[in-house]
């Protein structure tokens, strides 16, 4: 049977639950809060990055339906590219990678960064495991019926998921800090 010194029993198990309760107090006080508050950011970006999209795209449809062209082949896909044109520069702008899609035919791709594939796992969005907590980047679609058209984007690198990456560090090294400290 082993024996235990109780000096040293007394000793280390302090240290330990507090170790243990200082990492429980991170994560729902820091971690999760954090997280939360990512999450939130990221669904405000989305719905403006869905209403701009949607405003570009209805602007030009009513200017073709102001002159009355809606059914004239020609200025309709005049209209499209002219929308195309203005859909690439807000991506540009915004650093988010796009693909249009009508009637399930890739009508355009934009990708911020090059050397990157224009399409493929671009959709399927990213994802950040961080202490069993699923977050999700900013992965978006819009349908456009009157062109039949879905607009699907994706920011690959939201402002949101660095403070993330950053707060998951943090919290690694304090945990780290204090094994080293009461280890």
């Amino acid at each position: 049977m082993i024996k235990v010194n109780r000096l040293s029993l007394r000793m280390t198990v302090p240290i330990v639950a507090l170790m243990l309760a200082s990492g429980v107090a991170m994560y729902f006080f820091v971690l999760k809060p954090v997280v939360a508050t990512v999450n939130y950011i990221m669904s405000v970006e989305e719905q403006e990055y869905q209403l701009a999209v949607a405003d570009i795209i209805g602007r030009s449809y009513n200017v073709l339906l102001d002159k009355g062209a809606s059914h004239n082949r020609q200025a309709t896909l005049v209209a499209k590219a002219e929308t195309l044109t203005l859909l690439e520069n807000y991506c540009h702008r915004q650093g988010l990678d796009t693909v249009v899609v009508e009637k399930g035919k890739e009508l355009f791709a934009y990708t911020s960064h090059e050397g990157r594939a224009e399409s493929g796992g671009l959709l399927d969005g990213l994802f950040l495991s961080l202490s069993r907590i699923k977050v999700t980047s900013a992965a978006m679609q819009f349908d456009f019926e009157p062109w039949q058209w879905q607009v699907r984007f994706v920011q690959p690198h939201p402002h949101s998921l660095q403070l993330l990456k950053q707060v998951r560090f943090a919290y690694g090294m304090a945990i780290m800090t204090f094994c080293l400290v009461f280890g």
